[in-house]
């Protein structure tokens, strides 16, 4: 799995992605890697979970010539920390099991989040978790109750949205990402991404629909700003 925007680079960088291709067998000369040997594969029936389960097809090996193995075959969080997993409930994806709102084991007074709890997720889901695992332990800590209040919070000042052109309009697409040139990133690891210039930036934000605001209950819970400046 990946977003198509790495797919899309990685085409951009000659990157030969193999579809249906599963490795069977390491290749070493001499105690070096010279190639590694695979199998095509074609998709099956739905198993228990619901995907198609891959299948190898007979007399379709082929190798691959190479002289540097890199393996990426998954993602899994380290939970050997845990001596005696009888204490702490394990999900069958070696996961901690936690509740999703207060993050509170099985455990009285132990709480968990991140990719511990989840599997592989983006850094601010991991940030997240541990702002709520940080609330519920001070309330756990000082007797509280862990159930979450949500609210709404809402700017005090209503602003009203920039009036766009019809030509304006028409052009409001996303700024493509400035990135390093295919010949500069290929031998590396500097950031690809370059950054929006000044311009780009203040084009992208002006695309702000600001849907939240734009009802009347929004309104009137902000208040319009002419109606804050007559009071």
């Amino acid at each position: 799995p990946a977003f198509e925007e790495e797919i899309n680079s990685a085409i951009e960088e000659r990157i030969d992605i193999q579809f249906l291709v599963a490795p069977t067998k390491v290749l070493t000369k001499n105690g070096k890697i010279v190639g590694v040997e695979c199998m095509q594969m074609k998709l099956g029936d739905m198993d228990s979970s619901g995907r198609r389960k891959p299948i190898p097809i007979e007399g379709s090996e082929f190798s691959i010539e190479l002289d540097t193995l890199i393996p990426a075959i998954g993602e899994r969080p380290d939970i050997s920390f845990i001596t005696n997993k009888n204490n702490i409930n394990i999900s069958k994806w070696e996961t901690i099991v936690a509740d999703d709102e207060t993050l509170l084991t099985n455990q009285e007074g132990v709480f968990a989040g991140g990719d511990v709890v989840t599997g592989p997720r983006t850094v601010v889901e991991a940030i997240a978790a541990g702002k709520i695992a940080a609330e519920s332990i001070e309330k756990y800590l000082s007797g509280k109750s862990l159930a979450r209040e949500h609210t709404l919070n809402r700017p005090s000042l209503y602003i009203e949205p920039i009036e766009l052109t019809e030509e304006e309009i028409e052009e409001a697409k996303r700024p493509e990402m400035p990135k390093l040139s295919i010949k500069a990133r290929k031998k590396n690891f500097e950031e690809v991404e370059l950054g929006l210039t000044e311009e780009m930036a203040i084009k992208e934000a002006r695309r702000c629909l600001r849907c939240e605001l734009e009802t009347e209950d929004g309104k009137k819970t902000i208040g319009h700003k002419n109606d804050q400046f007559n009071n």
